[in-house]
Formats: structure tokens, C-alpha cells, sequence
């Protein structure tokens, strides 16, 4: 295994010694594999639900060309 902090190689015999420490502090305060999935979820964010990326793609336009009547919403390129 990878030692994160030093880039070396960690022996089984430390990694056995760090899960089984895990395991007793889990034990000790309750704490589930699924109570550490939802607070690394909450540290990293999560993904935007379909709802969210629908709104986000859906702007009203800002802009209208009086002319052409061509609009733009003030993202991206302007109309030509």
C-alpha cells in the first residue's frame, strides 16, 4: 500500500494496524461505514440532481435585438 503523506510503501503489518485501530474508534463512538460515505458525500459535495441542471441550463434573455428580434442572455457569445 501507498503511504499518502511520505509517497512510500506501507508494510501489511502497518496497514493491518491502522484498520484494526479504525474498526476500535468505529466500534467506540457508533459510527457506521455509511455515517463516513454520508460525511465524505457532504465534504466533497454531491452531484446536482436532473432538476437543478435543467434550471441552470434555462435562463431568460436579457437582450433582444431590435432588429433581427434575436435574443441573448447574456452568457456565451452575443448574437450576430
Amino acid at each position: 500500500m501507498q503511504n499518502a503523506s511520505s509517497g512510500g510503501i506501507c508494510s501489511l503489518d502497518e496497514v493491518d494496524s491502522a484498520l484494526e485501530k479504525i474498526r476500535d474508534l468505529m466500534h467506540k463512538y457508533s459510527v457506521s461505514s455509511a455515517d463516513i460515505e454520508a460525511f465524505v458525500g457532504k465534504r466533497r459535495g454531491c452531484k446536482p440532481s436532473q432538476n437543478a441542471t435543467a434550471k441552470a441550463g434555462a435562463s431568460a434573455p436579457k437582450y433582444v435585438d431590435p432588429k433581427t428580434g434575436a435574443t441573448w442572455t447574456g452568457h456565451g457569445r452575443a448574437p450576430q
